[in-house]
């Protein structure tokens, strides 16, 4: 039984009881009398004695209360400094107040504040929020670590920040992201779509989008232009969404580029005046006679090329083509199209004109194209082809199973994309084929040596699909391994390396190298697949090109 008071105690508090019979065995000692001074000093030395060891018995303890840090979690806060954060409430001043509360907490709680530092990042309009993750993945860290993103989220250049944080958090690395309250309202030209060329006269669609931020409702008049003219003018818009969408259709006359203009002229709140204007070009062309030979007097080709062209249809294939920019060949049979038409279309084509020849039905092998006058005009031969079969290659697949392949990418881990690319490229081979895979992280393991496909294609899958990754990257000794197995194969040798390219000893890339040199000497043919946002593609294209 424990006793305290205050911060002293005793662990065996009812061992203090055995004074008490001490006590009276000094009592019944007195009582006997003849004590003279002497025996007095004697018998208040033995109590004490006793007294101590009965105390010393009963385990007795000072309570004091210690902080022991052994893996203190460092803290990065990440500001962002893209001119969109002005819009909001928060700013560098704000970002070293927080600096400065967290250092002061976490040196209060362990006396060490260094774990916590402020960084910057980005500038002007583009807001790297991506990158500015991916750097911290590049740091050398502790084991846990926090990062605090001070934000307004609008990622606009760059990786993709929700990649990012997912390896973070895979690496045990904790993201916190702090999105500032708008302290303004802006209103701005968000976007034009529209085709960048296009005939004179032709309708001509454009889509701008206007774009909204802050709380309230924005109010504009939203103007487009022509080359300065003004075309059309919607008045007094009344917008809550982030973005609307306005389409405007009409057309140009006049040849050469022409400058589109859209500008919003608001009503109320509009912090940046920069951005309420956009300007597009737009390359105006002569409209295109085009010829349309067809049977058919309600084409739906005719109704969609007259949206752009001038088109003169017709059954006859016997024309003078070179009244026209295109001719166009709607399911035509080969018994329309004999020598003279062909000459001229050849004499056109030559003359650096345009011929589209479209399918259906009495068209191509259905028109009896095969060996005929049309046929020496396209590029394809209106039959299948005979199949040919090829000399037996040999395939061996490098995968890479380290560590640095279980960081993730959207929807799953990098391993899981190079199985599925593995599986996907064996799928494409014949069943003739030999295959072998080597899946590799410091060490090379032997997943199937070389054998014909089609006799172990449903176990290699599967096998492939069981591999798990973990290990540092070494690809020298899978390379090796690789060469053995081709060495005695005498038909056309492929190396095909699936990985990242992430070597943790960058002294290995070199010789890595050298062994790729030299098996490319031994006729084996190495290719590189490189899988993941951070793959070293200097290192990969090198392999390649060895």
């Amino acid at each position: 039984m424990e006793f305290m008071f205050g911060n002293y105690g005793v662990e065996h508090a009812y061992l203090l009881l055995l004074i008490v019979p001490v006590m009276l065995a000094f009592y019944h000692y007195i009582k006997r009398g003849g004590m003279d001074r002497r025996r007095w000093v004697f018998l208040f030395s033995r109590f004490v004695l006793v007294s101590l060891i009965v105390i010393a018995l009963a385990s007795p303890f000072i309570a004091r209360t210690t902080h022991e840090f052994e893996d203190i979690t460092s803290i990065t806060i990440l500001f962002d400094q893209s001119e969109s954060m002005s819009m909001t409430n928060m700013d560098g001043d704000m970002a070293e107040r927080i600096y400065n509360e967290i250092r002061a907490l976490v040196g209060n709680l362990t006396g060490r504040p260094n774990p916590v530092d402020l960084r910057y990042f980005s500038a002007g309009n583009r807001t790297e929020i991506g990158n500015a993750l991916y750097q911290e993945t590049l740091r050398e860290s502790r084991k846990k670590n926090l990062i605090i993103l001070l934000s307004d989220g609008n990622n606009n250049y760059g990786r993709d920040a929700v990649d990012m944080a997912r390896v973070l958090g895979s690496s045990n690395t904790t993201v916190f992201a702090l999105i500032p309250d708008l302290a303004r309202e802006d209103i701005y030209i968000a976007g034009m779509d529209g085709d960048k060329k296009t005939p004179a006269n032709a309708d001509y669609t454009l889509k701008i989008d206007v774009g909204k931020v802050g709380e309230g409702q924005a109010e504009y008049n939203l103007n487009l232009r022509v080359d300065d003219n003004l075309i059309h003018i919607v008045n007094n818009v009344r917008q809550d969404e982030a973005i609307k969408s306005f389409r405007f259709t009409f057309s140009m006359k006049g040849e050469g580029v022409h400058k589109i203009t859209a500008n919003v002229k608001p009503k109320n709140g509009d912090y940046f005046k920069t951005n309420n204007e956009m300007i597009k070009s737009v390359d105006v062309v002569e409209r295109p006679d085009v010829l349309l030979v067809t049977d058919s007097g309600n084409s739906q080709l005719s109704s969609l090329l007259n949206d752009n062209y001038d088109v003169v249809m017709t059954d006859k294939p016997r024309q003078d083509f070179t009244k026209y920019d295109v001719v166009y060949l709607d399911n035509q049979p080969a018994d329309k199209l004999d020598r003279w038409v062909v000459n001229s279309l050849h004499n056109y084509i030559v003359d650096g004109n345009g011929l589209v020849v479209v399918g259906g039905d009495s068209a191509y092998e259905k028109g009896g194209y095969y060996n005929s006058h049309i046929e020496t005009l396209l590029p394809v031969i209106s039959r299948e082809p005979p199949e040919k079969k090829r000399k037996e290659i040999a395939v061996i697949f490098l995968i890479d199973i380290s560590e640095s392949t279980g960081y993730g990418l959207s929807g799953g881990t990098k391993v899981d994309v190079e199985k599925a690319l593995a599986i996907n490229l064996i799928r494409q081979l014949d069943s003739e084929d030999m295959v072998g895979v080597i899946a590799f992280n410091v060490d090379a393991y032997i997943i199937s040596a070389i054998h014909r496909l089609g006799d172990i294609q449903v176990e290699l899958e599967n096998k492939i699909k069981s591999l798990r990754f973990g290990g540092g990257t070494d690809m020298m000794s899978s390379l090796v391994y690789a060469e053995r197995l081709l060495k005695d194969f005498s038909g056309k040798k492929y190396v095909i390396i699936i990985s990242d390219g992430v070597i943790k000893r960058m002294a290995m890339q070199e010789p890595t190298i050298e062994q790729v040199r030299a098996m490319s000497e031994k006729a084996i043919n190495v290719y590189t697949v490189g899988v993941g946002f951070d793959t070293d593609e200097r290192f990969m294209r090198a392999l390649a090109n060895a």
